[in-house]
């Protein structure tokens, strides 16, 4: 009786399954690459000082959210850092966010800068944008912000006293109160009277002291009623 021939077994086609990786790691970098996002352009300043706000606006590509960093330029901390949704411009294309600053813009110097963010993927950081600050060494003199602002009772103010170049910062006196204080700079305190309670016509008094008498440095702040009764 004849035989018939043993067939051979089936293989596995090794150089087949190589290839088949090889096209599924090119299809992976294509991917990437489909979704690679580009570094905001143009990033840009704006102050509203009377609000403590500053707006942020920048050229973002096809990105929908972004990474923000504020930094005291000075010490290089960290004041914000938060992935956002940006309201887009159509017209021109830009991307802008509005943030508000617990102390005044005036306190000290403001480091910004934006990356563009999609999920997990994101770019390189843009270059810094500073918001010069009013303890430069270029403005020797002493102040104190914010200048005579009216709040309603209950309100939380954050003071800053910027001391005179050369001089050492004492306290800052809220009424006859000695505030803690907060170091932003070289030069630069900050202190928040919380849920401050209604001043006398004449406002409260808030004064920065140094080791140098004559440069005295105040502001005066108003804490008015939120809803004042009138009575005959």
């Amino acid at each position: 009786m004849a035989h018939l021939p043993n067939s051979p077994t089936a293989k596995p086609n090794h150089s087949s399954v190589w290839v088949a990786f090889v096209l599924l790691g090119i299809s992976a970098i294509n991917t990437q690459a489909k979704i690679a996002i580009t570094v905001p352009q143009q990033v840009s300043l704006s102050a509203n000082f009377s609000t403590q706000q500053l707006s942020i606006s920048w050229l973002g590509g096809e990105a929908t959210t972004f990474d923000l960093i504020i930094l005291r330029t000075e010490f290089n901390e960290t004041v914000f850092y938060d992935t956002v949704s940006a309201v887009l411009n159509q017209d021109g294309g830009q991307h802008q966010w509005t943030w508000t600053s617990v102390e005044p813009l005036e306190c000290t110097s403001l480091s910004v800068k934006v990356r563009s963010r999609e999920g997990k993927t994101i770019s390189e950081w843009s270059e810094p944008q500073i918001l010069e600050g009013r303890d430069l060494p270029s403005n020797s003199v002493q102040s104190m912000f914010p200048q005579d602002r009216t709040v309603p009772v209950g309100a939380n103010t954050t003071f800053c006293c910027i001391v005179q170049e050369g001089k050492d910062f004492k306290s800052i006196l809220y009424g006859i109160t000695v505030m803690n204080v907060k170091r932003l700079s070289r030069r630069s305190y900050a202190t928040t009277a919380v849920n401050q309670n209604i001043s006398g016509n004449s406002g409260t008094n808030v004064v920065c002291l140094s080791n140098n008498p004559s440069s005295l440095t105040g502001t005066v702040i108003f804490v008015g009623c939120k809803r004042c009764v009138c009575v005959d």
